[in-house]
């Protein structure tokens, strides 16, 4: 992808994810989209024809963010930054507030787990030594995406991440 339609498509996830934390899904028209990113209507429509294309759009710009997180020393701290990440995304909190059925939305499709993000996971939970085996990888990615709905503070995160990451090992031995 050339430089110039990556700083398009990166503008226009900013713009859907500051319009749908402020408006729900109402802020998902060609209008508003447009107001908030700069861009002009035609662009955004060669870039979105379908509700496919919207969540690829926010799929790259939020891999792009996650992916570095991934490289974690250590399990607890691996689990604490992605449940942090989480917590307080902006975009997730928003939405949490102005259309749970949005987020409702969101958290089925994140369980459904693309599988760059069951690979990426997997492979992660192996170079730490731990156990990766599918169940497992989706029984991460649930805990994880419960924090959209409870954010809890750093302390929970944290106690949570050592639990989890704790888990983790003894099934690795098992």
């Amino acid at each position: 992808m050339n430089a110039r339609i990556q700083r398009t498509r990166s503008s226009l996830a900013a713009a859907i994810l500051q319009n749908v934390a402020e408006r729900g899904s109402k802020g998902l028209n060609l209008t508003a989209l447009a107001k908030t990113s700069g861009i002009s209507r035609a662009t955004i429509h060669n870039h979105i024809r379908s509700e496919k294309d919207i969540h690829e759009i926010i799929w790259e710009a939020e891999w792009a963010r996650i992916l570095p997180l991934l490289a974690a020393p250590t399990a607890e701290k691996l689990m604490f930054d992605l449940a942090t990440y989480i917590s307080e995304h902006k975009t997730l909190n928003g939405i949490r507030a102005v259309d749970p059925e949005l987020l409702v939305k969101i958290h089925h499709e994140v369980i459904s787990m693309p599988e760059r993000i069951s690979a990426a996971l997997s492979n992660r939970l192996l170079e730490l030594n731990l156990s990766s085996d599918l169940v497992t990888v989706e029984t991460l990615v649930r805990w994880l995406s419960s924090w959209m709905w409870d954010p809890g503070d750093a302390a929970s995160r944290m106690a949570g991440a050592e639990i989890v990451a704790a888990g983790l090992r003894l099934d690795a031995r098992l």
